[in-house]
């Protein structure tokens, strides 16, 4: 499993989003907690517009350990997360 969450984090700085979103998710899928396989998912997730699902995995990044390296990059990409959200919101209310 901690194969497929390094393999995801590679293939996602290559801009092998595709790919890098099944490897991360297949690690989800076995039960692998690592908070980064969450944390990288969620960044694909932003970088394709999902934000919903980017929020959920960086919620759920949270709601573990907040002392971890991760949670603090989890805690810098809600920020534009929620920022990002706020935009969409507003153009759907134009």
């Amino acid at each position: 499993m901690l194969e497929r969450s390094v393999l995801g984090s590679i293939l996602a700085r290559q801009d092998r989003l595709e790919e890098a979103q099944s490897a991360l998710e297949l690690a989800a899928q076995l039960g692998y907690e690592d908070p980064y396989v969450f944390v990288n998912r969620a960044e694909i997730a932003l970088r394709q517009g999902r934000l919903s699902e980017a929020l959920g995995d960086l919620e759920r990044v949270l709601e573990g350990d907040n002392s971890t390296k991760a949670a603090a990059r989890a805690k810098a990409m809600l920020d534009t997360v929620m920022q990002s959200i706020r935009l969409a919101q507003g153009q759907n209310d134009v």
